[in-house]
Formats: structure tokens, sequence, C-alpha cells
């Protein structure tokens, strides 16, 4: 059994002002025994915050990409390699719960999974974490490359070293990130890897080489559901028993109406097709209904189209 004592929680980002602070008092109140260690950035304001460890970090900056509207957006992914790298760097004990600094812990975490789920299917060489990482459903993986091996970046609870073999990737530069056409010298956002799938594809090439961009997406997927078999154990948000203050519905159920994810079912079916085909499935999953859902009024909103078209047609 995983206590308390077993864990370093590393919260990383800038400090949000009262967020940051219920965030390490949320920690303090439901995991009274673990390290707590905040990795942020030189000149912040930590005058309300306590915590066992506070790192400061250089702040990277962002890098400036454009939209497919042509504005400029921000990408901020370097800050939250480096926070997160130094953090899980400088932890202590065995397991890391690694969260974003405007981030709540509302209940008991699900620290018994890793113990639950500890089967391996036969190909060893997917196996490549020393045990699974708890992690929040990935983004739509039904969209095209784009999301494909997609992960959910915001929290994860593993053994340290594999926390870290997540987070140990090269930073985005011009060799790592820049591809596609560029405007006004910078480039375009939806041409290149989104953060999730930066995270996914730097560490995963690590272990297993691919090309992301020229490989055909049939290899891609087959990468990314064993790589989610052997080596993750995807819950759902509830089931994660955090909360984002800054974006409370970010990751709520009701996002299966406009993105396809990964749940806690839905990675089931993988482990027990991979790596253990005894499991038990999940009789009944919120995030299955809401799929359904969601499949139905994209077909609804397809036959009104049709209809609209037809009577322009035959009008």
């Amino acid at each position: 059994m995983i206590a308390d004592r077993d864990i370093s929680v590393v919260v990383s980002g800038t400090v949000y002002p009262k967020m940051t602070e219920q965030c390490l008092n949320s920690i303090k109140r439901l995991m009274p025994e673990a390290e707590i260690i905040f990795s942020t950035w030189h000149g912040v304001d930590i005058s309300n915050l306590t915590a066992d460890r506070i790192i400061f970090n250089d702040d990277p900056g962002n890098i400036k990409v454009y939209d497919h509207d042509g504005r400029i957006i921000t990408n901020n992914f370097n800050r939250q390699i480096i926070a997160t790298k130094q953090g899980i760097l400088a932890a202590s004990r065995k397991y890391v719960l690694k969260l974003r600094s405007e981030t709540v812990i509302k209940k008991k975490l699900p620290f018994a999974l890793l113990e639950k789920y500890n089967h391996y299917g036969d190909e060893h060489k997917w196996h490549i974490l020393r045990e699974r990482i708890i992690c929040v459903k990935p983004g739509r993986e039904h969209a095209g490359k784009r999301y494909t091996l997609a992960m959910c970046d915001w929290w994860f609870f593993g053994r340290r070293e594999d926390v870290l073999s997540l987070w140990d990737i090269p930073l985005l530069n011009k060799q790592t990130f820049f591809w596609g056409r560029q405007k006004g010298g910078l480039c375009s956002y939806d041409e290149n890897l989104h953060e999730e799938n930066y995270l996914m594809c730097y560490f995963l090439n690590k272990y297993i080489k691919f090309d992301y961009f020229n490989d055909e997406l049939p290899v891609l997927k087959n990468i990314y559901v064993k790589a989610l078999a052997y080596n993750f154990i995807v819950v759902n948000t509830k089931m994660f028993g955090c909360e984002s203050l800054k974006y409370p519905y970010a990751l709520s159920e009701e996002m299966y109406l406009s993105h396809y994810v990964y749940g806690y079912a839905d990675w089931l079916k993988l482990y027990k097709q991979y790596c253990d085909g005894g499991a038990q499935l999940v009789c009944f999953d919120r995030t299955v209904i809401l799929r359904i859902f969601r499949e139905m009024h994209v077909l609804h909103k397809v036959i009104r189209m049709l209809k609209c078209l037809t009577k322009r047609i035959f009008s």
C-alpha cells in the first residue's frame, strides 16, 4: 500500500493569487505526510506560501506562433518542462505526484490502481517504465494526426524515475518544434506538435523510434494504444481526485461532447487486450454514454445539413 510518506508532491508553475495557496493547503490537508515541492520562477511572490522545498528556476519565456486565424499566440510549454523536471529532480520520495500550481486535491487519489493493474503482455519492447503512471484521460485520438499520441500534461502519479523519464525531454526549439509554413518569422501552431503531442512523442522517441510527421496514421495509432496499455493507467477526471481552479470545466466529463478522449473504460479495454486477458471491464462508465450522445449529436447535425442542402437543390 502506498502511503503519504512515500510521496513527493511536485507543484509546478507560476504563483496564482489565492489559487496556489489553496493548492498547497489542499495537499497538506489530504496528504499530511507527503513531501511538498513547489517549483516556480525567480521573482515571484511566495510570501503566503509554505512548502518543504521551493525551487526557483530561470524563466525561459514563451514561444510565439500563429493560429489558424493568423493571430499571434504564445506557447508556454518550455516553462512547464523546466519547472516540472527541476521539481522532480528535487523530490526525495519513491513516488511523485505532479500537479499544476492552480490545482487543488479534492479527495484521496487512486494510488492503489498501480498495484491493481500490474500485468504486462508478451510484447516486452512496449514495457518502457518500471511501473505504470496514472494520468488523466488524453485528448481526442480520432481526429487525424493532430491528436494522435496525445497525453494530458496536467496531473501524473508514478514512481519518481518514471515520471522524471516522461518529463526529461528536450525544450521546444528550431530542431524539435518548428515545422510547417512560416508567417512573419513565426510558425503555425496547427502545423506543429501541440503540447500534449510533444510530451508523448519525445518521451516515447527515447525508446521507440518513429517519425510523427512522416509515418502513416495506422503506425502512430499502434504505437499510441500500446504505449498507453503498457505504461499508463488512464482515469477519468473525477477518479483522479483533483480539480483545476483556473480551468474548472476543461477536463470535465462533458468535454466528451466536443473532444473525443480515452477514458478509464477505453483504457481498460486496451489493458485487457494487450496485457491481461483476465481483467474485468467496466460495465457502466458515464464517459461511454456521453460519447454515444456526442455521436448522436453529430449525426443529428449532419442530417440537418443534408436536409437544408436538399431543399436548396430542389427548391
